[in-house]
Order: structure tokens, then sequence, then C-alpha cells
């Protein structure tokens, strides 16, 4: 078995703690309400996305028009949104030292 720590980049302290959590849950296997989510879970795994009737409508149209699933439509524009980021960023930066050019000469003396 490959070590998460390699595989899924985390530590070998964390890998430690997940076996054992594993064993424990195991054996609380007839105790369900004493069950505790593994911490990796929550970076490793799926998420759920709640989204309106209006989107779910929008975004499975839009996946029906392109022949691909809504997840990936949906990871295609976090994916977008992320790479835009420091462009929106910059731009914003720049606007703001021509707008309140007069401000920050001002501040800056």
């Amino acid at each position: 078995m490959a070590h998460l720590s390699k595989k899924w980049g985390i530590t070998q302290a964390e890998e430690k703690k997940s076996l054992i959590l594993r064993h424990v849950l195991t054996c609380l296997e007839l105790v369900p309400h004493l069950r505790v989510i593994p911490q990796w879970y929550h970076f490793l795994m799926a998420m759920t996305l709640r989204l309106s009737e209006k989107q779910s409508a929008a975004l499975k149209k839009v996946a029906e028009n392109e022949g691909v699933s809504m997840h990936e439509i949906a990871l295609t524009a976090i994916d977008e949104y992320i790479s835009k980021r420091q462009l929106r960023l910059k731009d914003a930066i720049s606007r703001i030292a021509v707008e309140d050019k007069e401000l920050l000469d001002r501040l800056a003396k």
C-alpha cells in the first residue's frame, strides 16, 4: 500500500492519525453516533455544492449544450475564476492608483 503521505501530500503524522482513526472507527462500527470524519477527508474528498434551482437549471442547460457533465462545467468555471484572480487584482490596484492619485500623493508625503 502506498503511503498516504506520498500519495496525498499529508505528513506522516497525519497518516498515522488517519490509520489509528480508521482502526477506531472499525471498532466503533456498532456505535454509529460516535463515528468521526478523519481530517484528511476535508482536504482530499468531494464537496457538496448547493445551488439554487435557477443556478442548477442554468448549469444543466450549459452542460447539455456542451455535451459534458455539470461537474466538468463547474470545475472549468472555478479554474477560470482562480486563474483570472491575479489579473483582476492588478486591474483593481491600477484603477485605484488612477482614481485616487491625489489622495495617494498626499498620503505619501
